[in-house]
């Protein structure tokens, strides 16, 4: 029997228990729609709507359990399992998981279990993953309040890894109790161990860095560039672990435990691959991917073990329905719905696209299969990665061309040094061959990803468009399949139907406008005409090409939508678009600012402004403000006891202000507007 109608029904349950506001209690009258369906005879029917119960009552039972209400805010004490710790230069973010909590350390209660991200400005004590601590802190829960459309939201990253709390935690806080651990403590140190063996090894850094993301699936390590060369070139799934690193270790430790099977003990050499399969899912995480493996993995050599065959189909409706039966939210995350989409496609598209006959020409069959794979994969998780990150790489199978080749034995042979090193040898002559493996690769990537329309960037789409996107694949496939004319005719519209969307919703921005952002240690203003984007910021002058690197990452978002791929500083002394700059006077269209920073005009006499903006390097009064400037604006930079000093002086001149401390400063400004030019005062 297929197993897909329980997977869709289970999914569709999923999302009612999840976006809707019903309530679970109506899972029920599913189930007794179910009863009925069955005594009637309607078995399918009955398993479908049972199905989408059992999802229902699934989302329900996981939902996630927030942060409480009433510790909000308050000075309290905490007790929790570390899952996280990433370092800085001096400081650290700890994700706990809070168990415990109270307003003395030796009154602690158990509490609604919830994550909570701790900064803290020191990398002591000593914290590793798996570790229990008890800290005193207080935790609030964050707010996303943006200054620019689109922008990256800190709330939403910290929501995807289902973190509800924030605080800021003194060093002298925090007691780490390792003997409280829990079982998981032991798998994390166990990977924690295993990277740095390969750190530590002789292999070259780059290399290192990148064996240890595609074994153990640590990528916080990777160097940007090479990030970007692999996405361009269409080779970022082999950062993250998939069903293809799965594939790698099983192979090598069926090759390692071959012996068992000269000896005919081959079902004990199934069961112990099982059982370390299983072991590294458990080490790397439990992601979906890996889980996703493994469990296929486990069905079919367990079919080996039973003599029974099994459909790949069915085995991955298996794999996916374990992951969402202890994991339900797993649906709703960008890296389950890749995984699965990726296999859905191959192992449906490939079948019907390959017509050589495997048996007269067995190598052009595993030739063009390969192709179709690539193709396949692309095309099952092409428009679902450019609907979550926006880029669709053109040269993919150029990409595949080489890496589908070498990473196999990359993989083994870095497996194999694993084992090496934790036997106490480090052979050089391995860690040689693996350094030109990984340089081959990521030559491969370089080459690719510098090619002319290597990638297809700034698509933003709503997701109701992958809908009739994956109806022309399904068609096509039918068609493939069938030969009948209504489906290819189907395929078509649909794909026409796919591009016009695209085409008729893609996001229309004012053609200019600009922003004053709240940066608590400096004043930020983004200037956008068209695709043509400015920053003036009153950072020093040695940061401020890693202010605007920083800008464009924090607001990829709109400046993808503008089509702006490049944010320029803005000089002191310029005049281009609606922008005219001289030294501590800027117009922007028709609004023309006085910048009080360190560098101020010696004199006002003359001058009038529509705004002055007051930045944190200004260090004078608000005497004669009022006779510059319109409206006086507070940057959100200013020191709060001077910042409230200044208003009590503009209040008492009634003077007109405006704090931008809790609300940006955002203007839209017509294209037909021509910039004005304001001689300097000397």
């Amino acid at each position: 029997m297929p197993l897909w109608p329980i997977f869709a029904g289970m999914t569709a349950g999923i999302i009612i228990g999840i976006v809707s506001a019903i309530s679970p209690w109506w899972s029920l009258a599913a189930v007794s729609v179910a009863v009925v369906c069955f005594v009637l005879r309607h078995h399918v029917i009955a398993i479908v709507v049972l199905a989408v119960a059992v999802g229902w009552i699934d989302a329900s039972l996981n939902e996630v359990e927030s942060f409480p209400d009433e510790m909000d805010g308050h000075m309290a004490w905490y007790k929790g399992v570390v899952h996280d710790v990433r370092d800085g230069m001096t400081s650290r973010r700890i994700v706990v998981s809070i168990g415990e909590c109270g307003a003395d350390s030796s009154a602690m209660v158990p509490c609604r279990r919830f994550k909570a991200a701790l900064f803290v400005g020191s990398i002591l004590p000593q914290i590793t993953s798996g570790d229990m601590i008890i800290i005193e802190t207080s935790l609030t829960r964050p707010e996303y309040d943006p200054d620019i459309p689109y922008e990256m939201s800190p709330v939403g990253a910290l929501a995807i890894q289902g973190i509800e709390a924030v605080g800021f935690v003194s060093p002298s806080d925090i007691s780490v109790d390792r003997s409280d651990g829990v079982m998981t403590d032991v798998f994390v140190r166990m990977r924690l161990r295993c990277s740095d063996m390969l750190l530590r090894s002789s292999l070259g850094e780059d290399t290192a860095t990148f064996v240890n993301a595609i074994l153990l699936g640590d990528t916080s390590l990777l160097p940007g560039d090479v990030r970007r060369d692999f996405a361009s070139a269409g080779l970022a799934h082999l950062l993250a672990l998939s069903g293809m690193h799965v594939a790698v270790i099983a192979m090598v430790i069926s090759v390692a435990l071959f012996p068992l099977k000269v000896l005919r003990y081959d079902g004990l050499r199934h069961v112990i691959t099982i059982v370390l399969l299983w072991l590294y899912a458990l080490m790397t995480g439990m992601s979906p991917s890996v889980v996703r493996a493994v469990v296929m993995a486990t069905i079919l050599l367990t079919g080996h073990i039973l003599d029974r065959q099994s459909s790949p189909l069915n085995n991955l409706c298996i794999a996916a329905i374990a992951i969402l039966l202890f994991d339900p939210m797993a649906l709703m995350s960008p890296g389950f719905q890749l995984s699965f989409a990726a296999v859905i496609a191959i192992l449906t598209i490939t079948p019907s696209f390959n017509m050589i006959d495997r048996r007269k020409h067995p190598w052009l069959y595993l030739l063009v299969s390969w192709v179709i794979v690539c193709v396949a994969a692309v095309l099952g998780t092409g428009m679902l990665a450019a609907y979550y990150f926006h880029t669709y790489p053109i040269y993919f199978l150029f990409g595949n061309l080489i890496a589908v080749f070498v990473m196999p034995v990359l993989m083994g042979s870095s497996f194999m040094l694993l084992i090496s090193e934790s036997l106490g040898f480090d052979p050089l002559w391995l860690c040689y061959v693996i350094d030109l493996m990984y340089d081959a690769v990521s030559s491969s990537a370089r080459a690719v990803s510098s090619l002319p329309g290597a990638v297809l960037g700034g698509l933003y789409f709503p997701a109701w468009i992958l809908i009739p996107y994956y109806a022309s694949i399904v068609s096509l496939v039918l068609f493939i399949e069938r030969r009948r004319i209504i489906y290819i005719s189907a395929a078509s519209v649909c794909a026409a139907g796919t591009i016009v969307s695209l085409c008729i919703v893609s996001p229309e921005l004012p053609q200019s406008e600009y922003f004053i952002t709240r940066n608590p240690y400096r004043t930020d203003m983004i200037i956008r005409h068209g695709v043509d984007a400015y920053l003036f910021t009153t950072a020093p002058l040695s940061d401020r090409m890693s202010v605007a690197e920083e800008c464009m990452r924090r607001y990829d978002g709109y400046f993808g939508r503008a089509g702006a791929n490049r944010l320029r500083l803005l000089p002191d002394s310029c005049t281009t678009g609606i922008i005219s700059r001289c030294g501590s006077l800027l117009s922007v269209g028709p609004d023309t600012y006085l910048l009080l920073d360190r560098n101020v005009p010696v004199s006002y006499s003359g001058m009038h402004v529509k705004y002055a903006l007051v930045c944190r390097g200004y260090a004078g009064t608000m005497d004669d403000i009022g006779h510059v400037a319109d409206t006086v604006l507070l940057s959100r930079d200013i020191d709060i006891r001077r910042h409230n000093r200044y208003i009590r002086q503009l209040q008492n001149d009634s003077v007109p202000y405006r704090s931008l401390r809790e609300t940006a400063f955002h203007r839209i400004l017509c294209h037909r507007l021509v910039s004005k030019s304001y001689p300097c005062l000397k």
